[in-house]
């Protein structure tokens, strides 16, 4: 029992130690809490072994970036100023819902238990510059995540999740294209 729960601690660990920080250059625009917890099964699964480290990676990231798009987006939704913002944060709120259920099922069946439950959402004021905020982390997180999906889709070591990242990214630039217009509008 102790070693199952040794090696269970382990898989989390490295999971920890793996997820790539997310640091933009203005301190004001760091998420929060854009982690999510690994969880780890109470049998070691020898299909996350066969996972390629870069894989592993860009699963926990994917999560970890739709989890917190979907908590920033429930927030944006009732803080922002213009209809226009609301409504593309209730698109993107819903979408990453949709693809943060597919990475999580695509883990797990490679082996990999993650979560995108209890990402919190990013702290922004509300008030007149609200909108503005909200956009400008929505064009930068769009940026790194179709940089992350990009590079999976050309040179991951795992088919299925090659092709999901190829699968995913015309959606997620056109979601790019959408927040640059509304920034672009927005006081």
């Amino acid at each position: 029992m102790a070693a199952v729960a040794a090696g269970s601690l382990g898989v989390v660990a490295t999971l920890c130690a793996q997820q790539p920080a997310y640091t933009p250059d203005n301190p004001f625009l760091q998420k929060m809490v854009a982690t999510p917890t690994p969880r780890a099964a109470a049998v070691p699964n020898p299909k996350a072994s066969t996972l390629s480290a870069k894989d592993k990676d860009f699963l926990v990231s994917a999560a970890s970036s739709g989890g917190w798009e979907v908590s920033t987006g429930k927030m944006a939704e009732n803080k922002a100023q213009s209809d226009a913002t609301r409504n593309l944060a209730a698109r993107m709120s819903a979408y990453h819902s949709q693809t943060n259920k597919e990475v999580v099922d695509l883990a797990k069946k490679k082996g990999l238990a993650i979560s995108t439950e209890n990402i919190k959402a990013q702290q922004l004021s509300a008030g007149p510059k609200f909108d503005k905020q909200y956009l400008t982390l929505m064009e930068q997180d769009h940026q790194q995540t179709i940089k992350a999906f990009e590079k999976e889709a050309a040179s991951g070591n795992d088919a299925e999740i090659k092709a999901w990242a190829a699968k995913t990214l015309p959606t997620l630039k056109q979601h790019l294209s959408m927040v640059t217009n509304a920034l672009s509008k927005a006081e």
